[in-house]
């Protein structure tokens, strides 16, 4: 297709239409025009192609008259031809001059016989390709111009013509206008009848002037049934809603000329073109809109019974483009209509696929990339092959076989091609002479994903309850727990043997988890497994209402899953609590006649009730005299002015009461031997509440030590503690702390003298906790050391040393005097 518009001066440019261009734009051949002999041109227009001769004509006028013209399709050169002039005695008639005639071989001209009747404005070649239908607005009348002579005829017309072009329609010899601001399409036979139609535009707004005139300045038709306007200016309602969405541009409408119905075609680049003329050569092409890796597919527009529709269509719709537009999503052709295609296909499971040929005739082929690789090219991807069709709709079975898929797992294409003669479109790529390509984009599903949260249950604030397996309220999830799934058949399958690992994930900051299961796996015995850590509770687990999940004993952290290809099961989720911890075990030395005292702190972070009592009372050498008294501190001020004695359970939570501080108060006998030692075990029993009656039965065990030696009046009393802070959060130093792995949390034990003598020789023993290995060697510097002592280690190195796990000692040799105090320090990594 080519262009000529008025540039700058009196000059005119002739372009070429880029076919891909969106917005649609026109790429310069020449420019100025200029034409051998002509040395001043003016008024370039009346421009239509010769189907025939391969060769586009038009009209210039050069000393006010009017001569042919012609150029190839490159434009590479403007020949002029013969001046216009009449055959014979001619007359037309002009809206202001009425009847201007034409004596034979007077030349047409911009002025005839002292009237100003101007140029002609719109022009097109006859079906034959003979002549050149030329006119404008203000005449009533074709000019009918011979190509071999320049001679004239004149057409007379029932009516003026609209502003902008003409386009023949060679299929039904036929001409046509538009006037594109109020909807009308005339058609005007070879014998000058006009009739006017109502265009369709299916309550959209028709174009209305911005910056220029939104007429057609350039009309064509195509080899079919169709004529597009190339209009110069305007506002335009692209999607037909009612309201003005592209403003002020150029744009191309296309209108059906036998059912009168007008969609819009293609946004313009410009935004005003000045005496626009255009002609060219369009065969009506349906493309397939997929990307061009996957070949390119077009079909020809064939309308045998000339009722305005494509005589073999996927669909109600059909549509002609000017090249292929693709996209990823192959959703560029919002007339493809012909095919149900779902929007995910599970491979290894049958999909129902809907296709629809009005004809009831035809041979469907469908090409579907199962590797998504981007093409069609691989064995098995031609799915259908010349198929007859012989119905309104076709219901086509596929089912993909992983096999042939190389695990792909993601968007994939599925083209669908209509002819009417086998072997005529049975290749993804080619150009057919009838029929429609449909692209479709679908997920091809090739995998199972198993999804959840591992969480704390302990009901903390709205949650409805604790320990039941529904994450709710406030509860939150937690990090670092190994999820797996395990191949749990009987005997191996698929390439996996009972007990294999098929998919391992971390629990995320929020809990989550996700496992990706291949395909191959549908059907089998899978079982997904949390492993346990020492500082959690196993104690509820939630199959998220799936069928294909089923679940044992709530607290073995496992479930059981056989899974459908394709299912994404979300919410298995698995319930863990905090164990409870008690601290400190504490020792001293107290002369006879005296009471000491010793905190203990009991900690949980979830709800049940705890039964605290002394136990495994031991006194050597015997003496029934020791005595003992557990209460409860409960402001946890350690002062003894508020203890109760301990005589029921304590109810616990994880909002407001989830801490209990206890008060041990020892009696040493004024009958206590020297070197006496009392020793007992502080036993908290912990009952999780099970309101929701999952039948977990957790009931958890703490102890707690302490131990007291009898010394002489006068001498010194040696008292240790115990704290705990977690280096990593920098969260306090307590007798009690939390932590998680991979985090450093620090020990500090605290000496001090509460006697009245001196103590000569300390040594403080500790063994480093289960699930924890040193951080950094011990040294004495990292402590507090009184003057009066020194101090050494045990063990040395290399034993001393990160990674470490065992006992220590630290051996403090020299006078710690009374009221003096001094600590130790070591560091661990929770394993």
């Amino acid at each position: 297709m080519l262009q000529t518009d008025a540039t700058a001066g009196s000059n005119y440019a002739l372009s070429q239409l880029d076919p891909a261009s969106n917005p649609m734009a026109f790429s310069s051949l020449s420019s100025p025009i200029s034409i051998s002999g002509h040395p001043t041109i003016s008024d370039i227009s009346s421009l239509g192609f010769n189907r025939i001769l391969g060769l586009f004509y038009g009209t210039f006028y050069s000393g006010g008259n009017a001569y042919l013209f012609n150029t190839d399709r490159n434009g590479n050169s403007f020949i002029g031809l013969d001046s216009i002039t009449a055959n014979g005695a001619q007359s037309i008639t002009h809206s202001t001059h009425g009847a201007i005639a034409f004596a034979d071989g007077e030349a047409l001209a911009s002025t005839v016989g002292g009237n100003v009747i101007g140029s002609v404005t719109m022009g097109d070649i006859s079906t034959d390709g003979l002549y050149l239908y030329a006119s404008s607005p203000t005449l009533k009348g074709l000019i009918k111009i011979a190509l071999a002579s320049g001679k004239f005829d004149v057409i007379p017309l029932s009516q003026y013509l609209h502003d902008g072009d003409i386009a023949v329609n060679t299929e039904i010899d036929t001409i046509y206008s538009t006037k594109m601001t109020t909807g009308k399409l005339s058609s005007i036979t070879t014998q000058g009848i006009v009739t006017e139609y109502n265009i369709n535009y299916s309550g959209g707004l028709f174009p209305q002037d911005n910056s220029g005139a939104a007429i057609s300045g350039g009309l064509i038709a195509d080899k079919s049934y169709n004529i597009y306007a190339f209009v110069n200016n305007g506002d335009h309602d692209t999607n037909q809603d009612g309201s003005y969405d592209l403003m002020n541009k150029s744009a191309v409408y296309k209108i059906n000329v036998l059912t009168k119905k007008m969609t819009f075609f293609a946004e313009g680049q410009d935004i005003n073109i000045v005496d626009q003329d255009i002609a060219g050569c369009y065969y009506s092409q349906d493309y397939g809109d997929a990307i061009i890796s996957y070949g390119i597919a077009g079909h020809g527009y064939n309308d045998i019974a000339s009722n305005g529709n494509q005589d073999l269509a996927l669909g109600s719709s059909w549509d002609s483009e000017l090249s292929t537009k693709e996209s990823i999503a192959a959703d560029t052709d919002p007339e493809d209509d012909g095919v149900n295609v779902p929007a995910s296909i599970t491979v290894g499971i049958p999909a129902q696929i809907a296709v629809t040929v009005p004809a009831r005739t035809g041979f469907l082929n469908v090409f579907v990339d199962l590797n998504g690789d981007g093409d069609f090219n691989d064995n098995d991807e031609h799915i259908e092959n010349d198929k007859a069709i012989s119905l309104l709709t076709t219901n086509l079975e596929i089912t993909i076989d992983p096999v042939q898929t190389d695990s792909y797992n993601g968007d994939s294409i599925m083209r669908f091609r209509i002819c009417s003669a086998a072997g005529e479109c049975n290749s993804a790529a080619s150009i057919a002479a009838d029929g429609e390509v449909e692209d479709y984009q679908f997920r091809l599903i090739n995998q199972i994903v198993l999804n959840g949260t591992v969480f704390e249950d302990n009901a903390l604030g709205t949650a409805l309850a604790a320990h039941d397996g529904v994450m709710d309220g406030n509860e939150t999830g937690i990090a670092g727990f190994t999820v797996k799934a395990l191949f749990n058949g009987s005997v191996a399958a698929a390439g996996f043997n009972p007990g294999d690992v098929v998919a391992t994930d971390i629990s995320s900051g929020s809990g989550l988890y996700s496992l990706i299961i291949p395909v191959i796996l549908a059907g089998e015995n899978l079982m997904l497994d949390v492993v346990s850590q020492a500082k959690w509770i196993d104690i509820s687990e939630n199959n998220g209402g799936h069928a294909q999940v089923t679940g044992g004993a709530v607290t073995d952290s496992q479930m059981i899953v056989i899974a459908s290809a394709g299912d994404n099961l979300k919410n298995i989720n698995f319930g863990k609590v905090q164990q409870p911890v008690m601290n400190p075990d504490n020792y001293s030395e107290v002369e006879p006649g005296k009471k000491i005292v010793f905190h203990h702190n009991f900690k949980v972070n979830t709800s049940g009730s705890v039964t605290f009592s002394i136990v495994d009372k031991v006194v050597a050498p015997a003496n029934s005299n020791w005595s003992t008294v557990l209460k409860h501190n409960i402001d946890c001020d350690d002062q003894l002015n508020n203890d109760q004695t301990i005589l029921n359970s304590i109810n616990v939570d994880a909002d407001t009461n989830k801490e209990v501080c206890l008060v041990a108060h020892v009696f040493i006998p004024a009958n206590a031997s020297l070197n006496s030692l009392f020793n007992y075990n502080i036993k908290a029993v912990m009952v999780f509440d099970d309101t929701a009656s999952t039948g977990h039965g957790i009931v958890n065990t703490v102890i707690d030590s302490d131990t007291v030696r009898a010394v002489f009046s006068g001498a010194g009393t040696l008292k240790l503690e115990k704290k705990v802070a977690n280096i990593t959060n920098a969260n306090g130093n307590d007798i009690s702390n939390s932590a998680k792995p991979g985090e450093v949390i620090e020990y500090t034990v605290i000496f001090t003298n509460t006697g009245s003598g001196d103590i000569k020789e300390v040594m403080i023993l500790d063994t480093v906790p289960q699930h924890t290995s040193l951080s950094s060697a011990i040294n004495c510097s990292s402590g507090t050391i009184p003057s009066g002592l020194s101090c050494s280690f045990i063990p040395v190195a290399p034993l001393n040393a990160i990674g470490y796990q065992g006992g220590v000692k630290w051996i403090l040799t020299g006078t710690l005097r009374p009221g003096e105090s001094g600590n130790v320090v070591y560091r661990v990594n929770i394993d």
